[in-house]
């Protein structure tokens, strides 16, 4: 993966994310295949994320085990436990993770907005969920456009279903370069 780093998220049909600091939904194999996707050998692979992801992570899973997790915060914030760290900022958090073999930018909202339109974006492990929750966390319309937008080589999984929702894993592989910024 070199310089470059993946997006890892899951959005129902509208680009909703999340609902009261938490995920809307609950598929044990949504969850299941992001710990695959952030834990592939060869490893060791970093997942950076924003506070507000951080807060959202249940105590026991915090920090994600086997990754190096970094949390952006412009502001002052705690955090315990072993293999964590504290950036200022996307390119910071980059930076931090440079040793590592995998770097997953897993959210929130406005990281993944930053990250859709980053150079070094290489790949987008998303979950597609095939209904409308009714998030107050969703991702822009400029990232909902880029991620429909032909700048993507998609490979799609067969669909899934758990407790009546359905979903299906997609891997887009950047085709072309955005824009200088």
């Amino acid at each position: 993966m070199s310089g470059s780093f993946a997006l890892v998220f899951a959005m129902d049909r509208h680009g909703g994310i999340g609902q009261g600091g938490t995920l809307p939904w609950r598929l044990p194999g949504e969850l299941r295949h992001f710990r695959e996707v952030t834990t592939a050998p060869p490893g060791p692979n970093a997942v950076i994320m924003g506070r507000r992801t951080w807060d959202s992570l249940p105590p026991r899973f915090r920090p994600l085990p086997g990754r190096l997790n970094i949390v952006l915060s412009r502001g002052p914030i705690t955090v315990s436990g072993e293999r964590v760290l504290i950036a200022r900022d996307l390119t910071a958090a980059l930076a931090a993770a440079q040793g590592y073999t995998g770097r997953f930018v897993i959210g929130g909202a406005s990281l993944i907005d930053e990250a859709l339109s980053h150079a070094a974006l290489e790949s987008v492990f998303l979950t597609e969920i095939d209904r409308d929750f009714h998030c107050d966390v969703r991702l822009s319309p400029s990232s909902l456009q880029l991620l429909r937008s032909s700048v993507w080589r998609r490979e799609r999984s067969d669909e899934q279903e758990e407790s009546g929702i359905r979903y299906h894993f997609e891997m887009l592989r950047r085709s072309e370069r955005p824009a200088a910024q």
